[in-house]
């Protein structure tokens, strides 16, 4: 067929167009009977065009409300339903991503198959075809066009076209074009999802920081002396036991030494006191500093006016100063 073609006027450009569109094919019908034809490929292809669908009308329906809320003179929607909209969108157009990325790396099977038969292919056409201009080309192409056009062919006209360049146009565009005429194109959902084997990053996963740098963390001061600092906190929802529901935990930071004190429950800062006083001021004096959590207890006016009474310090944690040591929960 090459031989016949190569006698007429455009012999040598019609003999690798006509190679390329029978190459074209034989990849086509390689990847139906590995890819096409299957029931994985086609049950991803019908999930991609449902979400698709699916995410059309989410977006169609959420843009109808939002003209309708702001037409409607009075009228506000509220935010609970725009974010739980927001929220199935993002996890439709996940799925999306997810089954598009499956398609891409389905269509990998055939991938080699598909490369050996175009080498072989380009070897023969190599060993045409080589040294000479297969084509004309209607325009001069710019220097990094024509180191690809005019690649293996002897002379300085611009305008020479070779093998390699031809047969890349031709193979790119036929396959193209077989693909859509025959149904295998990607779906365009598939392409708009934007989730390939390589896909972009969600912009949303990836969100600068704006709030102001924090500062460093406020360690505690380092005990020397035994009762000198002491943790409080409480223990809650016991088994009750005389009446008592909860404990109330002082920690000597210096020793690690414990008292367990019994409560009952509902408890004031007036009690706490009253059993703190009685069971660790009476026998260990008056601690320097005490670290506890924000418990109402310990941020009521009474517990801190009767600490600045007594000259104790107090560090309470917070998210954003954690100045407990971890021996208080």
């Amino acid at each position: 067929m090459a031989s016949a073609l190569s006698s007429l006027r455009y012999g040598d450009s019609l003999s690798v167009v006509a190679i390329s569109g029978a190459t074209a094919v034989l990849c086509e019908a390689i990847s139906w009977l590995l890819i096409y034809r299957t029931a994985t490929y086609n049950s991803l292809r019908a999930t991609i065009e449902r979400h698709s669908r699916k995410l059309d009308a989410m977006k169609a329906g959420s843009s109808s409300s939002s003209g309708g809320a702001g037409g409607a003179s009075g009228s506000s929607q509220p935010a609970g339903s725009s974010s739980s909209r927001a929220k199935k969108m993002d996890r439709v157009e996940t799925s999306l991503k997810d089954a598009a990325r499956e398609l891409s790396l389905a269509k990998l099977k055939s991938g080699a198959v598909v490369a050996a038969v175009l080498f072989v292919v380009f070897g023969l056409l190599n060993s045409l075809f080589e040294g000479r201009a297969v084509a004309k080309l209607p325009f001069a192409p710019v220097p990094l066009l024509q180191r690809m056009s005019h690649r293996g062919i002897p002379g300085n006209d611009p305008t020479d076209c070779s093998m390699v360049f031809l047969y890349f146009l031709c193979s790119i565009s036929i396959r193209t074009n077989l693909q859509k005429l025959l149904g295998f194109a990607p779906p365009r959902a598939a392409a708009a999802a934007g989730g390939g084997l390589f896909p972009m990053p969600d912009p949303k996963q990836y969100k600068s920081d704006h709030l102001r740098p924090a500062g460093l963390l406020q360690p505690l001061p380092v005990p020397s002396a035994v009762w000198a600092d002491v943790g409080i906190d409480f223990i809650e929802a016991l088994p009750k036991v005389q009446g008592k529901t909860v404990i109330l935990s002082v920690v000597d930071r210096f020793s690690k030494y414990c008292h367990f004190i019994p409560l009952a429950h509902p408890y004031t800062a007036e009690s706490v006191a009253q059993a703190f006083f009685a069971d660790i001021v009476r026998l260990h004096g008056v601690p320097q500093s005490i670290v506890s959590d924000r418990d109402p207890v310990f941020t009521s006016a009474f517990w801190q006016e009767l600490m600045r009474l007594t000259g104790t310090k107090l560090f309470m944690s917070s998210a954003f100063h954690p100045q407990t040591d971890g021996l208080i929960a």
